[in-house]
């Protein structure tokens, strides 16, 4: 097994923008790789101006940035490529085959180019031909099942991919359904480059262990690091022999939603900036407490007032332990990730 993991934080839209990669600067709690948010692909896309922020901000930082890309149209694919690459200084390009999300895969674009490994192929040869740095690609293990996987990761060899992020469901498996690393086992052995598990990995000890269990190089890690961005700096301190940071604490919680708050805020008017936070507040809000009340308050908020009053709570409590690993039963998005026929808590049956 080798000596270091290396991290990766996931992209998630709305959410993993320039400023939230700028906080966890803040935090001193940066991943080995950024993978930016999907700049979709298409005959008349142009790159967004906030990925324009991360390209510039990146060639300041220790971290590789990784631009995603989203879209079946070759030419366009092609096109943007060069663009980037003749533009600004970055790592590699990832191609995103992943994405389960109903209204993007309905349009044949991520996840669903797994239900056609003919369809996909091109899109990975054209890839591989025009760009100079180095090629990520994210999957999952199949559209429907598994039974094009093998098949998947035989094209990830033949087109000579640098680096393979494996989300280890179904795309029809969302986020609901069980995470079976041993699907990223499987890639380990099967392919030649470095493979990043990625699905519910909530804490660095979890991190280890699938490590151990599959021999991959790195892990990718999207939702825990919006809960808990410290996971980063404590999946660094395993790895080193650097001083061990002092337990999170709800003092430290309040410090970074303040942040989120003081970014969010610089760029929308107060109603709008509460609504963009309450998106950070599902995640945070599953380690505070295991009834879900603060989950439930805190999807309530409206005004910065509110925040104030929510945000007391953690005040009063600010020596307290905030546990790296969520409260069983809560989720932030239950509608995406509550198995089905779940009793457990989503913060809106909640009440007091």
């Amino acid at each position: 097994m080798q000596d270091y993991l290396f991290s990766a934080i996931a992209p998630m839209r709305g959410l993993t923008k320039s400023f939230f990669i700028r906080i966890l600067r803040q935090l001193n709690t940066l991943p080995d790789v950024v993978v930016s948010e999907f700049l979709r692909v298409h005959p008349t896309s142009t790159i967004d101006h906030d990925l324009q922020i991360l390209l510039k901000e990146s060639q300041q930082s220790t971290y590789k940035l990784h631009i995603q890309l989203l879209g079946n149209d070759i030419s366009s694919i092609v096109r943007t490529i060069h663009q980037l690459e003749d533009q600004y200084a970055f790592d590699g390009i990832n191609l995103n085959f992943a994405c389960p999300m109903p209204k993007i895969y309905r349009k044949d674009v991520g996840g669903a180019l797994l239900r056609d490994i003919h369809h996909l192929e091109p899109i990975l040869a054209a890839a591989r031909e025009t760009t100079t740095r180095t090629l990520s690609v994210k999957i999952r293990i199949g559209f429907h099942d598994d039974h094009l996987f093998s098949k998947t990761l035989e094209l990830i060899n033949r087109h000579h991919v640098d680096m393979l992020f494996l989300h280890a469901r179904t795309v029809q498996g969302r986020y609901s359904v069980p995470v079976e690393h041993s699907y990223t086992a499987q890639a380990v052995s099967q392919t030649t480059c470095p493979v990043f598990a990625n699905g519910d990995i909530q804490n660095a000890e979890q991190a280890r262990k699938i490590q151990t269990m599959s021999s991959c190089s790195g892990v990718m890690i999207g939702r825990a690091a919006i809960r808990y961005p410290w996971i980063f700096r404590e999946m660094a301190q395993k790895e080193s022999s650097t001083r061990i940071h002092s337990a999170v604490t709800f003092g430290h919680v309040l410090h970074y939603i303040m942040l989120l708050w003081e970014a969010l805020r610089q760029q929308l008017p107060e109603v709008p900036a509460i609504h963009a936070l309450k998106a950070f507040l599902n995640f945070v809000a599953l380690g505070i407490d295991a009834h879900g009340q603060f989950l439930y308050r805190a999807q309530r908020i409206c005004s910065f007032q509110d925040l104030q009053q929510l945000c007391s709570y953690l005040e009063e409590r600010s020596i307290q332990i905030f546990q790296p690993t969520p409260f069983s039963g809560l989720y932030a998005r239950p509608n995406r990730e509550k198995p089905p026929h779940s009793n457990a808590i989503d913060g809106k049956s909640i009440h007091g």
